[in-house]
């Protein structure tokens, strides 16, 4: 199995994964640039899910990094990720991560109500999906307590009266380890042979 590095990345794919196996119809980013794009079709209708490395201000335009988060010892630094490879944490990273929710509601493009209830609800799902995330590739639990704070919710509003869709973005911070490299456990032979002393 590779080793896959980026906490950010596996917790993207579980979000994915989690969509996929309870039939959510909205799309997931991970990156700077896909909340800028004008998806108006295709897979959930352009519902769609971007987590954006960094604390960005969601009002104007392309996303401007302000802040990344914060390096530290606090959390525990020992521990196995199965029976043969140990894994130490040098620091963690309490990761700033912004999560943008978009939603619409085809049916009813001129409705605020509809547009705000399908934003909401969508909102809910990526919650849940933030926090029973596992990673397909590596198997581990991406979400769970690695989701270490929500923070402040914030509505997007169109500058347009019949805009299609609504966003609402928020932070959170994500525990990431940052490993030393990996130490193979060894364990004895056997002292004493099986056989009788000749």
């Amino acid at each position: 199995m590779p080793r896959v590095r980026s906490g950010l990345g596996g917790l993207a794919r579980g979000v994915r994964a989690y969509f996929l196996a309870n039939d959510v119809t909205a799309e997931v980013r991970l990156g700077w640039h896909p909340r800028n794009r004008q998806d108006n079709a295709g897979p959930g209708g352009a519902n769609r899910v971007v987590l954006i490395p960094g604390l960005v201000d969601p009002t104007s335009g392309a996303p401007k990094v302000l802040k990344g988060g914060r390096l530290d010892h606090d959390a525990p630094m020992n521990f196995h990720l199965d029976a043969q490879i140990r894994m130490m944490p040098r620091a963690w990273w309490h990761e700033l991560v912004t999560c943008c929710v978009w939603a619409a509601n085809p049916d009813r493009p001129t409705d605020e109500e509809a547009q705000i209830e399908s934003v909401e609800t969508l909102l809910e799902l990526t919650i849940q999906a933030l926090t029973e995330a596992v990673d397909p590739v590596t198997g581990y639990a991406a979400g769970f307590a690695n989701l270490d704070e929500l923070g402040d919710v914030s509505w997007t509003l169109p500058p347009g009266e019949n805009a299609f869709g609504r966003e609402l973005s928020f932070v959170f911070e994500f525990l990431v380890p940052l490993y030393d490299a990996a130490v193979g456990l060894a364990y004895p032979q056997p002292a004493i042979g099986r056989n009788p002393a000749a």
